[in-house]
């Protein structure tokens, strides 16, 4: 089985990619991924979106991919997130309770070549291209939530929702105000929230921390 470990990062957010590209390098050498994190030649619709087409790309020579976003940062590398994740699952992530309701995040992504077809169906969800969460929120929509309503919910049951493996927070832990970073996370999203420099900050004294504190 081959696995690619993506991400990339355009604009100021190529910085942030700098800051997080060691521990990017040192996950993926750890355990057997290929780094993968050239930024598309064109963009389309706004950046984050462009993480569909990447995916799609990449599991067409893949069995596996996993996508973590430029602004997270991995703190602690041991475990191989792919460990936790069931056979029968098409992908897995994490889903976050906020004031804004339950919230699922495809900031860190454990993705199958069985979702190439859903990826598609992602990309052609066009009336959430400027969606303040963009892609987020066409996935949430394939998930049975409801992006576009407060709290977000979710309303039914559907085929994705079925195949999807839910990751603890500590795979995706969130340094925003009013969100204390969980002990026991493993990678920390740093956005949104915070002004790029003050992110940038927060990113590096988090990559210096003592792995697992």
């Amino acid at each position: 089985m081959n696995r690619a470990l993506v991400s990339f990062g355009v604009d100021a957010f190529a910085e942030l990619l700098e800051i997080s590209r060691p521990g990017f390098t040192e996950y993926a050498d750890r355990h057997g991924y290929e780094l993968h994190t050239r930024p598309p030649s064109m963009l389309l619709r706004p950046p984050s979106w462009h993480k569909i087409t990447s995916l799609l790309d990449i599991l067409d020579d893949y069995d596996e991919a996993l996508w973590i976003d430029c602004d997270c940062v991995i703190v602690n590398p041991d475990q191989d997130i792919a460990d936790e994740i069931p056979a029968e699952a098409w992908h897995a992530i994490t889903r976050h309770h906020t004031p804004e309701g339950e919230v699922p995040s495809v900031g860190v992504w454990y993705l199958r070549q069985p979702m190439q077809p859903v990826l598609e169906a992602v990309w052609r969800l066009t009336r959430y291209t400027n969606h303040r969460w963009w892609e987020q929120a066409a996935v949430q929509q394939l998930l049975g939530y409801t992006p576009e309503h407060l709290p977000v919910r979710q309303e039914k049951t559907t085929d994705l929702s079925e195949r999807t493996h839910w990751l603890g927070t500590e795979w995706n832990a969130l340094a925003l105000p009013g969100f204390e970073v969980e002990r026991d996370a493993r990678i920390v999203h740093c956005a949104p929230g915070h002004p790029v420099h003050r992110r940038a900050d927060l990113m590096e004294q988090l990559a210096a921390a003592p792995k697992g504190a």
